[in-house]
C-alpha cells in the first residue's frame, strides 16, 4: 500500500497517480481523515476519508511526502492531535519514504544558508533585526537595494481578524521603509542580487534536475513572471562543483526530495534557500524531465 502525502492543489501529484500500479491512499489539505480504531499492541491505526476505504498505517510500504497535513472536521484542537497522531506513525514506519513530513521538517532558511557558505557557495548578504535603525543602516550599504523574505515555511499568518499570505519576496523601496515602526516582529532582510538568470533545482534520490530561467521583467519575487510570454525557461546543466555543494546541504538535512533556488550573477552561483517540498511541474513541464514518471517508477517497485 502506497501513501500520498500531498497539498490537494498539486497538479503535479495526479499526474504521478496516473503511471501508479499498486494500492494507494491520499491525505491531502482538503480531505479530512477519521481515525476509527488504534491499537498498537496489535499494529492498528485505522484511518478512512471520503473518498477511500478504511486503511491501517502499518499496511503503508511507502511514503510520497509532497506536503499536506491530516485534516479534522471538528476543531483545531482536534486537527493538531490528528496531526501528531497520524506523524507519530508514519515517522517510525521502517519503509520507503519520499520526502520527509512536516513533523521532521527540522530547519529553516538561517539553518540552509550557513550550511551553504560553510560548504563554499555563496550567499546574499543577510541579517534578521527588528530595529529601524539596523535596517536603515543595511539598506544604506546595499549596492542595489533590499528585499524582505519570510523567515520559515509557513506561507500565511492568521491574526485574530485576518489571514495575511507571507510567502512571497518584495523589496523595501522608500514607500514600505516611511511605513515600517521604529521597532517591529523580528524579520530576515537580505541583499538584492540582480540576477542574470534564475535556477531552479529538483533534487529526488540522488539526480538533480535544473532549469534556468531568463525573466526579462524587472520583479523580486520571480514566480511574478512564470507565466510572461518574455520569461524563458530551459533546462540546464549544473557544473558538478556547485551540484556537488549542494549535495552536502542535503546529505546535512537527510533529505532525499527537495527543491532549491539559486541566482547566477557576475560568474556566481548564489544560494537563496531549499524547500523540503518539491516544485516540480512547472519545472517537469518545461523541461521534459518526465518526474511523474520516475517518482511512480520507484512507489512501484
Amino acid at each position: 500500500m502506497i501513501l500520498l502525502y500531498s497539498r490537494d492543489a498539486d497538479l503535479f501529484v495526479n499526474e504521478v497517480i496516473d503511471y501508479l500500479d499498486k494500492d494507494f491512499v491520499r491525505i491531502g489539505d482538503r480531505n479530512p481523515i477519521i481515525i476509527t480504531d488504534i491499537d498498537l499492541k496489535r499494529s492498528k491505526f485505522l484511518i478512512r476519508t471520503e473518498f477511500d476505504n478504511e486503511v491501517n498505517l502499518f499496511d503503508i510500504n511507502k511514503i510520497w511526502f509532497n506536503g499536506g497535513l491530516p485534516q479534522s472536521r471538528i476543531s483545531k484542537f482536534e486537527k493538531e492531535q490528528y496531526k501528531t497522531l497520524v506523524g507519530s506513525i508514519l515517522d517510525k514506519l521502517n519503509c520507503l519514504k519520499i520526502g520527509k513530513s512536516y513533523s521532521k521538517f527540522e530547519f529553516n532558511k538561517i539553518d540552509a544558508s550557513q550550511i551553504a557558505f560553510k560548504s563554499g557557495l555563496d550567499i546574499p548578504d543577510t541579517i534578521l533585526t527588528n530595529k529601524k535603525s539596523k535596517l536603515k543602516e543595511f539598506i544604506e550599504k546595499s549596492k542595489n537595494g533590499v528585499i524582505c523574505k519570510r523567515i520559515g515555511d509557513d506561507l500565511f499568518y492568521e491574526g485574530d481578524d485576518f489571514i495575511c499570505n507571507i510567502g512571497n519576496t518584495f523589496e523595501i523601496d522608500s514607500y514600505i521603509f516611511n511605513k515600517i515602526p521604529s521597532e517591529f516582529a523580528i524579520s530576515l532582510f537580505q541583499e538584492k542580487i540582480i540576477p542574470e538568470f534564475e535556477i531552479r533545482v529538483f533534487y529526488f534520490l540522488e539526480n538533480f534536475y535544473s532549469m534556468a530561467i531568463f525573466s526579462f521583467e524587472s520583479k523580486v519575487d520571480i514566480r511574478e513572471t512564470f507565466l510572461s510570454e518574455s520569461t524563458r525557461m530551459i533546462p540546464f546543466n549544473l557544473p558538478k562543483e556547485v551540484s556537488s555543494k549542494l549535495k552536502t546541504i542535503i546529505d546535512e538535512f537527510d533529505i532525499n526530495y527537495c527543491s532549491i533556488d539559486l541566482i547566477y550573477s557576475n560568474n556566481t552561483y548564489y544560494f537563496l534557500e531549499v524547500n523540503p517540498i518539491g516544485q516540480v511541474q512547472f519545472l517537469n513541464y518545461r523541461c521534459n524531465y518526465y518526474l511523474e514518471k520516475k517518482i511512480a517508477k520507484t512507489l512501484n517497485q
